[in-house]
């Protein structure tokens, strides 16, 4: 994986939302497989909500975007568990030096993650790394050519403690909402495995909350 720094890029666009890259936030970000929700839905869900002008019309978009891709569509390629361990890997292999990592959980055509960059490294680098490594490693993997994941992402910064206890609950929940397990500590690949508890436990401890008091404008 290449490791060369980026500056932050603040509120940019990339492809269908509008994206906040600011040190110090903690992000959540979703990535999905090429075919996990179809371009022509998403288009036709952004010209409905305008997401282009307005926060809450981003939100609803994601949440619309979420419900289907938990709907388990598509080619599914994350399903494979030396696929999912190889994305697993690629999420943890700077966990500590580019950032530092809260949450994650892999689900068959998406995974999700909570993470805060570190001063340097910009989140769009970061998931461009992601993205890079694992896409020509799965393909191998998968005996496969072509695109493995959806161009874009679908990122929110945390806004408030709370927000940021309910979106872990959320990500580890994720295979229970989906009908994958019963509990979240069955589901192998997430922070929520018995594993990974002292780690992300160690990473939650040094951002306990939200400090709002230093949150860009949308």
């Amino acid at each position: 994986m290449k490791q060369n720094a980026s500056p932050h890029r603040g509120w940019h666009g990339r492809g269908y939302l509008p994206h906040c890259d600011f040190p110090g936030l903690i992000q959540s970000v979703s990535i999905h497989l090429f075919d996990s929700v179809p371009t022509e839905v998403i288009e036709r869900w952004i010209r409905e909500l305008d997401t282009a002008r307005d926060k809450k019309s981003k939100e609803k978009l994601c949440t619309r975007i979420e419900r289907y891709a938990d709907m388990g569509y598509g080619c599914c390629f994350l399903a494979d568990v030396e696929v999912a361990q190889l994305v697993e890997d690629a999420i943890l292999h700077f966990d500590g030096e580019w950032y530092d990592v809260l949450a994650w959980c892999i689900m068959p055509n998406h995974f999700h993650t909570l993470f805060v960059p570190r001063v340097g490294h910009s989140m769009s680098e970061i998931i461009q790394n992601w993205k890079s490594f694992t896409s020509h490693q799965a393909n191998v993997l998968l005996h496969r050519r072509g695109e493995l994941w959806f161009p874009d992402y679908f990122d929110e910064y945390m806004k408030s403690t709370k927000q940021l206890e309910a979106t872990i609950d959320y990500i580890e929940l994720n295979p229970v909402t989906a009908k994958l397990a019963s509990r979240r500590e069955q589901w192998l690949y997430s922070s929520a495995a018995s594993e990974h508890v002292e780690r992300v436990r160690a990473n939650r401890l040094r951002f306990p909350e939200v400090d709002e008091t230093h949150l860009p404008d949308f």
